[in-house]
């Protein structure tokens, strides 16, 4: 508590976020953005560090990022949707089977709407790297979560 007529001193908030992925990532910037302390961990390795770049790409399929989630990515300030609008393709449509082999096509939206195929390895490296601009957030890669005690705040990671 403070002394006099001097603002008093408000203790910063921690929060931990379990899962590194587009979520956790997306989570760990706005928290940093309102001054918590950050600990993101995931159980896998750095996504951004070459020798893992290989396995990752592997097992993912292009993401289909809409307006709700270029929104997302707005709403931190960061210029994030420029960003990642800068290394997608617009998907105006699909071609959907309507029987006897004839296929139809279907808009994602009005004439001018598109959804956007991006590398979910690509959104995922732009939000790691943003949240690790922040000296509020802190990264534990290759950790596990064991057990949980929520109602005394403690996790155990392997």
């Amino acid at each position: 508590m403070s002394q006099g007529n001097g603002p008093s001193e408000v203790p910063k908030r921690h929060v931990a976020i379990v899962g590194g992925g587009l979520v956790g990532a997306l989570a760990a910037l706005y928290f940093a953005q309102r001054d918590w302390n950050v600990n993101l961990f995931e159980s896998r390795k750095d996504p951004r560090l070459s020798e893992n770049k290989d396995s990752i790409s592997q097992r993912s399929i292009n993401l289909a990022l809409s307006t709700r989630g270029i929104s997302a990515l707005s709403k931190a300030g960061l210029g994030l949707d420029r960003s990642v609008l800068g290394v997608t393709t617009p998907m105006k449509g699909r071609m959907i089977h309507v029987g006897k082999g004839k296929l139809k096509s279907q808009s994602y939206g009005n004439t001018y709407e598109n959804i956007y195929s991006v590398e979910r390895e690509v959104l995922l490296e732009l939000l790691l790297n943003a949240a690790e601009i922040f000296r509020n957030v802190k990264f534990f890669f290759q950790h596990t979560l064991k057990r949980c005690d929520l109602d005394v705040g403690l996790l155990e990671f392997e």
